[in-house]
């Protein structure tokens, strides 16, 4: 099984200064499967610039769906890093996210690399 991440489309406007709800999905790439109940995902959010750095946790909202939230308190780009402690999936054992956080406007979530393969084999 190979384990990847997407982002989910938030019906809820984010803005930076708020607290963000981000909404993603896990599935087997290989089958487009959710996998078997893994719990909920530790998250690590960071700017590149050393600025901000904090973890939190992902809650599993059903379907292969999960849901974070944490500040942004300023622009710039955002990396979300999972984990899975259920799974003993580290943390650079599956894909990342990139949200950026520009001046004016929502920010926008995408994977590190659109082309990028998934990564955890299990």
């Amino acid at each position: 099984m190979t384990l990847d991440i997407v982002p989910v489309q938030s019906e809820r406007r984010m803005l930076v200064g708020e607290e963000i709800r981000l909404r993603f999905r896990l599935f087997d790439s290989d089958s487009g499967r959710t996998p078997a109940e893994m719990g909920p995902l530790r998250v690590l959010v960071y700017q590149p610039t050393g600025a901000r750095r904090g973890h939190g946790w992902a809650r599993p909202i059903g379907g292969g769906h999960y849901e974070v939230a944490f500040p942004v308190p300023g622009e710039g780009p955002y990396y979300l890093f999972f984990s899975c402690p259920k799974s003993r999936v580290g943390f650079g054992q599956l894909p990342y996210l990139v949200l950026r956080a520009p001046e004016a406007g929502a920010p926008e979530v995408s994977r590190a690399s659109e082309s990028a393969p998934a990564v955890h084999q299990c």
